[in-house]
């Protein structure tokens, strides 16, 4: 039959495992990105050139159209279609259409969304892992849109996300395109893509090496576990886990202006903006907030100490190539792991309600130092398996009302990954001849379905302006905790720039 040769599946990993369990049936943790369109020159795009490019990119990324099936060991299933028809049909079966007439103000009822945990809305994964939203404006000759990409976690990260959105849109940009797609692919009978392998099996084997390991052991220790029994500070909530989740998120987007005169800033200082927001972020949280302070009263040690998750995308240290990826693409995976960055700071040098401008460069090197000890040390596979039941043992503390800092995903200048403008060409121009219309990205936002115990940030430049987001649940940890919280992480970075 040929439905077995056109059905593929492999098992899920522990991690893919471990993520589709705390999923909840409401979908925490699910990621999505958002993007708001405008197209010049009177173009416009067709539901149907939506289906197609849809369908196209099912062929090229297969967990982009995959399920999860629940029986015996749960495992990956990607049903390629048989024909053309087929394609098309179960594609549009995975977009929702809408028409709007603010797109302002249905890019954000889309994003309150995508943030809250809702079992109604959640993708139920035994029908699939992913799903697309798109909207166009009532009056069709305004050539606005919206796009949406929704995945579980354990589908794609949000690098490899932003790029499927990048495929979408250059499909779209070129007419004709993703039909040609199909039919070469139906013509030659195409084998599937193969899924792609999860990030387990493309880890190097640890030598077994028991002066290695003892090495190893030793460094992590000096790394991470001698501050484990340390009191971690930062935030803490001041509601209950159990009340019924209220979804917030908290923007601040720099000026291009103001985004070159921090990156100067940290230049200067030899850091990243992704160290000097975390340790901003770690510092606002023992500064004038009194449940901090009051929690840190009576201990002996006189220093912060502050346990920061980072995320990191571990493509350039697998020694093998991930399988399933066309040539200079990205495939769509997970490719990410979490570590940690322990920081200490001196109680005397944020005694000042007004944070010093060199404590937190200060502080934005230690944490350069401690993220290089991890990421660049020749133990780094070996301090990852490590990590691992350290991060349990840290998010139980959190659900036990810990004080806690936000997992931070920094994505760098999204340029990269989502170029803002695509030239259209006609269905017979070559590349080189644009038919003078082009698809703008106009607004950008990177959302997740949040866990109710913890906040996350998303860090980025878009269109030369440094964005950053929080999302929090409410119920858990108040707007009126958190809003003076972030008030106060802005205000000690503009203060450290600006001196």
């Amino acid at each position: 039959m040929r439905e077995t040769v056109l059905t593929t599946s492999r098992p899920l990993s522990i991690s893919e495992y471990t993520y589709a369990l705390v999923r909840q049936g409401g979908g925490m943790s699910d990621p999505a990105t958002i993007v708001s369109l405008a197209c010049s020159e009177g173009h416009i795009i067709t539901d149907d050139e939506v289906v197609s490019a849809c369908a196209a990119l099912r062929l090229r990324y297969p967990l982009l159209g995959a399920s999860v099936a629940l029986f015996g060991t749960p495992h990956f299933v990607v049903n390629s279609p048989m024909t053309h028809a087929h394609a098309l049909r179960t594609a549009k079966d995975q977009i929702e259409f809408h028409t709007f007439d603010d797109q302002e103000k249905a890019l954000i009822t889309l994003r309150d969304q995508w943030l809250a945990c809702d079992t109604d809305r959640a993708l139920d994964i035994r029908e699939r892992t992913c799903a697309l939203w798109w909207g166009k404006d009532a009056d069709s000759k305004s050539g606005k849109y919206i796009l949406g990409l929704i995945t579980t976690h354990f589908a794609t990260d949000n690098r490899r996300r932003l790029n499927l959105v990048r495929r979408f849109l250059e499909l779209l940009a070129s007419p004709g395109q993703a039909k040609a797609e199909l039919n070469a692919h139906f013509s030659g009978r195409a084998s599937p893509v193969p899924i792609p392998s999860p990030t387990e099996n493309l880890r190097p084997e640890l030598s077994g090496d028991e002066e290695e390991a003892r090495n190893a052991r030793l460094a992590f220790d000096d790394l991470v576990t001698r501050y484990m029994n340390k009191p971690m500070f930062g935030i803490i909530p001041d509601g209950l886990p159990s009340a019924a989740p209220s979804p917030r998120m908290l923007r601040q987007v720099w000026s291009s202006e103001d985004t070159t005169g921090i990156l100067r800033a940290c230049k200067a200082h030899g850091v990243t903006i992704t160290h000097l927001v975390n340790v901003a972020g770690a510092l606002a949280s023992v500064c004038g907030n009194g449940s901090a302070s009051l929690a840190a009263s009576g201990h002996d040690d006189d220093a912060f100490y502050f346990d920061i998750s980072q995320q990191m995308d571990i493509t350039a240290k697998l020694q093998k190539y991930p399988d399933g990826a066309a040539s200079g693409d990205m495939e769509a995976a997970v490719r990410v792991e979490t570590y940690p960055i322990m920081l200490r700071v001196s109680r005397s040098a944020v005694a000042d309600a007004n944070i010093r401008a060199h404590v937190l460069w200060e502080a934005a090197k230690q944490f350069r130092e401690q993220s290089d000890g991890f990421v660049k040390s020749p133990y780094f596979w070996h301090f990852l398996s490590m990590y691992g039941p350290l991060l349990a043992e840290a998010y139980r503390a959190r659900l036990a009302g810990r004080g806690a800092l936000p997992f931070m995903s920094s994505l760098g200048d999204l340029k990269m990954f989502l170029p803002t403008r695509y030239a259209v060409q006609t269905a017979s121009a070559a590349p080189e001849c644009p038919t003078g219309a082009e698809i703008r990205v106009t607004d950008k936002w990177t959302t997740v379905r949040i866990d109710p115990c913890s906040l996350a940030y998303h860090l980025f430049t878009f269109q030369g302006r440094l964005h950053l987001q929080l999302m929090y649940n409410a119920s858990h940890t108040s707007e009126a905790l958190v809003t003076p919280w972030f008030n106060r992480l802005l205000d000690i970075l503009s203060r450290a720039v600006r001196d």
